[in-house]
């Protein structure tokens, strides 16, 4: 996967690099838009992340996955009924600083 100056990933597609660098500067990644929710420790499912960001799930939950690999989020041990009727996770953001 390659990266623009901006830190957003595309694929080896011409498609996927123009979609990457339609993102102005300035403008925030689905990545950025998602840590910005969890700044004031909220805790959320994907579907509520993504019904905040109105973006679909499909582009929100990778996103979720990266930052868990991070060590930015991780799985608050909740879990809500979603819209298809399973328990899915409420992530929360990991709190790093002992309080």
């Amino acid at each position: 996967m390659g990266y623009n100056k901006e830190g957003i990933g595309y694929q080896q597609t011409d498609t996927s690099r123009q979609g990457a660098e339609f993102n102005k500067q300035g403008k925030l990644s689905i990545r950025n838009q998602v840590k910005e929710l969890f700044t004031n420790k909220v805790m959320l499912t994907v579907e509520e992340i993504s019904k905040a960001l109105s973006k679909p799930e499909i582009s929100v939950q990778p996103r979720i996955t990266e930052l868990k690999n991070d060590g930015y989020l991780q799985d608050s041990g909740l879990r809500r009924m979603g819209k298809w009727g399973t328990n899915i996770i409420v992530w929360q953001i990991v709190n790093n600083t002992g309080e």
